[in-house]
């Protein structure tokens, strides 16, 4: 359990770094913050499973690479009731299933609050808040995840899928979305297909509340039912 205010040092890789599964790091409320740093706040990886991130406030820089929570090759693990506000993404998951995000507030990240990579599969994003970024919750070539009960406020994008299937997203408000031209809150691209949204409200876009783009593939089957526009 972290018992003090971290400033890490400008030649690491990352500021905690787990390497072994069945690891709880518990902040307790302390911050991590290097904004000098390119470097993520807390990395765990490669091939773990049951690491639990819990209660942490992180803060690097805004450059690449500066994510405040990365798993890469992490599994059947938990990232809960963090702060992840002013770094290149918020929560940073690669190559990583079946992991549960939850109650994580991930606000004015230079790239995204959420993001989803490289067959990121079967995760459950619940109740989070991602405000202020460049995507609020981006997946991208992620499949079979759940989205729930989130809010995306004031990003250039609410949600982005980008080659990524059979998602469900469920009572997430997605609003204030400043996305201009063939975009929109809510934008499919690249071949997503067989996403289901259901629920919430998704409102006040610069530009289309729901866009889906044809430049790349064909984003076909996706269903949208109950929403409030």
């Amino acid at each position: 359990m972290q018992n003090i205010n971290i400033i890490p040092p400008g030649d690491v890789n990352s500021c905690i770094n787990i390497t072994a599964s069945n690891i709880t790091y518990n902040c307790n409320g302390f911050w991590i913050s290097n904004t000098a740093l390119a470097k993520p706040g807390i990395y765990a990886g490669d091939n773990l499973v049951n690491v639990t991130i819990k209660n942490c406030n992180v803060t690097m820089s805004a450059a690449a690479g500066s994510n405040a929570i990365q798993f890469n090759l992490v599994n059947n693990s938990f990232i809960i009731n963090n702060i992840a506000n002013s770094n290149s993404y918020g929560i940073f998951l690669s190559s990583s299933s079946n992991n549960n995000v939850t109650g994580n507030t991930a606000n004015s990240n230079s790239n995204g609050g959420i993001y989803l990579q490289s067959s990121s599969n079967n995760n459950q994003i619940t109740n989070n808040t991602a405000n202020s970024n460049t995507y609020g919750i981006y997946l991208y070539s992620s499949s079979n995840n759940q989205i729930l009960n989130s809010i995306t406020n004031s990003n250039i994008y609410g949600v982005l899928l980008e080659s990524s299937l059979n998602n469900t997203l469920t009572n997430n408000n997605i609003w204030n979305c400043t996305a201009a031209g063939a975009s929109g809150c809510i934008y499919i691209t690249s071949t997503s297909q067989n996403n289901i949204f259901t629920g919430g409200l998704i409102n006040l876009s610069s530009s289309n509340l729901i866009y889906l783009g044809a430049s790349t593939g064909s984003n076909n089957n996706n269903i949208f039912k109950d929403l409030t526009l």
